[in-house]
C-alpha cells in the first residue's frame, strides 16, 4: 500500500486521501484485491480518527468486512478501544457487523469482553442483543471469555445482560472440553463469582454438568491447593456432587430403552407433525371456524385500507414549475405545495407516517391470507377458496402499485459523496433555492440527512453564510414537523443556535422575536458543546457587547454551562440501585391471572360469542378511524397564499378570514377541534 495513503489515514487528512485518488483513481481498488490486509480503514480505526474513517467507510464499504493479517477488521479493532463512539459510527452502516466474525470466529462482542471495554459490550448489546449467543471456534461463550481473560467486572455485567434478555441457558454452554462457566469459576477460585451463579440462576444452574475429563465442578475444586472451604459450602448447599457420584447412581440403559431412543424422530419432522395434528386434529371445526373469522375481519380490512388508503388519492396532476403560472385567471399555490400525480395516494406526502402505514398494513394482509389457507385445508372446495384468494392478493399488489408514486427518484437524492454529502447538502452550500425546493419536495426525508461531520443542512448553511438559505430551511423545518433537526449536534457538540451565536447573527437565533418565532417551545438554548459551553457561553467570548443577542437569549432563559448542572440534585449510584430494586413485576402475574381466567374459565361457546361482539366493535371503530364521518379535505388551503384578489380581471377570489387552514387528507371533523378529540378518543380506545 502507497505510504502517503498510510500517512493520510494515521493523521486522518481527507484532502490528502482525495489528491492521491486524483493521481490514481484505483488506489483503494488495488487495496480491496488483497485478501488480507490492514486497509486505510483499520489504520483509522486504530489511530482514532473517526471522520477519516467514516469516508474511508463510504468511500469503500468493503473495507469493513475485510480481515487484515491478524484475522481482525476495522469493527474488532473499534472493540478494543475505550471510547465506544467509533463503534457507534461503524454501526450506523450496518449493525449486522456486530455479528462479523474474524479470528477464531470471535465477533466484535468477543473481542470487547477480552479487553474489558464496559462501554462497547453495552453499546453492542443494545445494538445487537443476538451476538450474546454467538461461540468462538472453541464453543466458548462471551461468559467464557471473560473468566479466561480475568474480566471480572465484564462476567458481572454479562450475567445481568443473561438475565435482561432471558437467555439463561448460556451458562450451561460447554466449550470444546466440556466446562461450563462454573468449571471455570471454579477452577480459578472466585467465590463471589460462583456465588451469583448458583444463587441468581439457581433453578437454571446443572451444577453436577460434567466435562470431557468426567468431572464435575465440585470435582475440580478438590483438585485444587488449599482448602476452599468458602467454594465448598456453596457447591454442597446447591446440591453438587463429584463425577463417580453421578456414574454410580445412573443405571445403564436396557435394550428397550436403547430401541425407543433409536426411533426418536429429527426435530423438524416431529414439529411437522405435531402442526398437523393441532391444527387439523385436535381442534375442531367450531374453533378453526372462531380463527377464520379473526383472519377474514384482517384480511378484508387491510385490502380495503391498502385499495384505499386514509386520506384518498389526488384528484389531479400538479407540478409547481408548471401550475404556478400567471394569466388573465390567476391561481397561486403555496411554494411548499409538493408535486402529485392523479390516483397516487395524498398519504404519501408524509413519508415516514405512509412508509410506517404501507408495512404494517402488507404484513397484516399476508399473515392473514397466510391463516385463510390453513385453516381452509381439508375443508370442501378449499382449492377453489385458495385460487380466490391468489386472484384477489394480484388485486392487492396491483392497487398498491398504483397508489404509491414510483420511487425512482429517491437514489439520487440519498445518493451521498464527499464527507456523506447528499445533493440537497451541495445546494445549501451554494445557496440554491429553487433547487433546494425542488429537491425537498420530492424527497422531503433528504432534509434529515447528516455528513460525515453530523452537520445538518441548517449547520451547513450558517457555516457557508447562505442567511436566505437559512431562512427557507426553517421554513421547511417547520412545513414537515421535523423541528428535532433544529437540536442537532454536530461532531463537536455545536447545535444550530451555537453557530448562529459564534457568528453574532441576532436574525437568525431561532427565539428572537423574528420570523421564527414558532420554535420557542421546540429549541434547547441551554445544549452543551463537546467544551461544555452553552450559546450563551459562545456568545460572552465574542468581542464586542453584542448586547442584543445577549437580550434575546436572556428572555429565553438561557444560562452559562457551570450554572446548569447542580450536583445536589442528582442522584447517587447507591440511591439508583435501592429504587430500582424495589421496583415490582406485576406484569407475570396479571399475564398468568389472564390466562387462567380466558382459557380455563370459559367454556369455548362463550368465548366464541365474545369473539363475535369483538369482531364487529373491531371492525366499526377500525371503518370510522379510516374514513371520519364528514370525509377529508381534499385540497391544501391556507388564508396567506389562497386569499388572493386578481388585478387583471373583475373576479376576485376572496375567502372568510375566520375560515382555518387546512392540508389535502385531514378530517373535515378536526376544525371542530372539541368535538373531534372526544370521538377520537372514544373511537381510539372502542377499537
Amino acid at each position: 500500500m502507497d505510504q502517503r495513503l498510510t500517512e493520510a489515514a494515521r493523521e486522518g487528512d481527507i484532502d490528502a486521501l482525495y489528491a492521491l485518488i486524483h493521481e490514481d483513481p484505483f488506489i483503494l481498488e488495488k487495496i480491496d484485491q488483497v485478501p488480507f490486509i490492514d486497509t486505510p480503514l483499520h489504520i483509522a480505526v486504530s489511530a482514532g480518527k473517526n471522520i477519516f474513517a467514516m469516508e474511508i467507510a463510504n468511500l469503500k464499504p468493503s473495507f469493513l468486512k475485510k480481515l487484515n493479517q491478524d484475522g481482525l477488521s476495522p469493527i474488532h479493532l473499534a472493540s478494543t478501544k475505550v471510547d465506544p463512539m467509533m463503534m457507534k459510527e461503524l454501526l450506523t452502516i450496518g449493525r449486522e457487523l456486530c455479528l462479523l466474525k474474524g479470528r477464531e470466529k470471535r465477533t466484535p462482542l468477543h473481542v470487547a469482553v477480552i479487553f474489558g471495554r464496559i462501554d462497547v459490550i453495552n453499546e453492542l448489546m443494545n445494538q445487537f442483543p443476538k451476538s450474546l449467543e454467538e461461540l468462538t471456534v472453541h464453543k466458548e461463550t462471551v461468559l467464557h471469555l471473560a473468566l479466561k481473560y480475568e474480566q471480572f467486572d465484564t462476567f458481572k455485567l454479562l450475567l445481568n445482560w443473561v438475565r435482561e434478555l432471558n437467555r439463561i441457558y448460556i451458562v450451561n454452554l460447554k466449550d470444546d472440553e466440556g466446562n461450563t462457566v462454573l468449571h471455570y469459576a471454579t477452577s480459578k477460585a472466585l467465590p463471589q463469582i460462583i456465588k451469583d451463579l448458583v444463587r441468581i440462576y439457581s433453578v437454571r444452574v446443572k451444577v453436577n454438568t460434567m466435562n470431557a475429563n468426567n468431572r464435575t465442578a465440585l470435582d475440580v475444586l478438590l483438585q485444587l491447593p488449599g482448602e476452599n472451604r468458602e467454594i465448598e459450602d456453596i457447591l454442597r448447599r446447591a446440591k453438587a456432587k463429584k463425577g463417580d457420584e453421578i456414574v454410580a447412581t445412573s443405571p445403564p440403559l436396557t435394550s428397550q430403552q436403547s430401541r425407543v431412543v433409536s426411533k426418536i424422530s429429527r426435530p423438524l419432522r416431529g414439529w411437522k407433525a405435531q402442526f398437523r395434528r393441532v391444527v387439523f386434529s385436535d381442534y375442531s371445526i367450531e374453533v378453526r371456524s372462531a380463527l377464520l373469522v379473526v383472519a377474514v375481519l384482517t384480511a378484508t380490512a387491510t385490502f380495503q385500507t391498502g385499495v384505499t388508503p386514509p386520506g384518498g388519492v389526488w384528484q389531479d396532476n400538479f407540478h409547481p414549475v408548471y401550475n404556478n403560472v400567471t394569466n388573465t385567471n390567476t391561481t397561486i399555490f403555496s411554494h411548499r405545495e409538493k408535486s402529485h400525480k392523479a390516483g397516487t395516494a395524498i398519504m404519501f406526502t408524509n413519508l415516514d407516517l405512509f412508509t410506517m402505514f404501507t408495512f404494517c398494513n402488507v404484513s397484516g394482509f399476508l399473515i392473514s391470507v397466510a391463516m385463510i389457507f390453513i385453516f381452509t385445508a381439508g375443508l370442501p372446495f378449499s382449492n377453489l377458496v385458495r385460487l380466490a384468494l391468489a386472484f384477489m392478493g394480484l388485486t392487492y399488489v396491483l392497487s398498491l402499485m398504483t397508489t404509491i408514486p414510483g420511487a425512482g427518484y429517491v437514489i439520487p437524492n440519498i445518493l451521498m459523496g464527499r464527507e456523506k454529502r447528499t445533493p440537497l447538502h451541495v445546494a445549501v452550500i451554494f445557496g440554491r433555492i429553487d433547487v433546494i425546493n425542488e429537491l425537498i419536495n420530492q424527497f422531503p426525508k433528504s432534509l434529515e440527512e447528516l455528513t460525515i461531520h453530523k452537520e445538518t443542512v441548517l449547520h451547513l448553511a450558517l457555516k457557508y453564510q447562505q442567511f436566505d438559505t437559512f431562512k427557507l430551511l426553517l421554513d421547511w423545518v417547520r412545513e414537515l414537523n421535523r423541528r428535532y433537526i433544529l437540536n442537532l449536534k454536530d461532531n463537536e457538540g455545536n447545535t444550530v443556535l451555537h453557530l448562529a451565536t459564534s457568528r453574532a447573527l441576532p436574525q437568525a437565533n431561532l427565539r428572537s422575536a423574528s420570523p421564527s418565532h414558532f420554535y420557542f417551545e421546540r429549541v434547547e438554548v441551554n445544549t452543551v458543546n463537546a467544551n461544555n459551553q452553552t450559546a450563551l457561553d459562545v456568545l460572552l467570548q465574542l468581542p464586542g457587547e453584542n448586547g442584543e443577542i445577549k437580550d434575546i437569549l436572556r428572555r429565553a432563559k438561557a444560562k452559562r454551562g457551570d450554572e446548569i448542572i447542580s450536583p445536589s440534585r442528582l442522584l447517587t449510584s447507591d440511591q439508583i440501585i435501592r429504587v430500582v430494586s424495589k421496583i415490582p413485576r406485576p406484569l407475570r402475574d396479571w399475564k398468568a391471572r389472564f390466562r387462567r381466567v380466558v382459557f380455563s374459565d370459559y367454556s369455548i361457546e362463550v368465548r366464541s360469542a365474545l369473539l363475535v361482539v369483538a369482531v364487529l366493535t373491531a371492525t366499526a371503530t377500525f371503518q370510522t378511524g379510516v374514513n371520519p364521518p364528514g370525509g377529508m379535505w381534499q385540497d391544501d388551503f391556507h388564508p396567506g397564499y389562497n386569499n388572493v384578489t386578481n388585478t387583471n380581471t373583475t373576479t376576485t377570489t376572496i375567502f372568510s378570514p375566520r375560515e382555518m387552514s387546512h392540508k389535502a387528507g385531514t378530517a373535515i371533523m378536526s376544525t371542530n377541534f372539541d368535538l373531534f378529540i372526544i370521538f377520537t378518543f372514544c373511537n381510539v380506545f372502542g377499537f
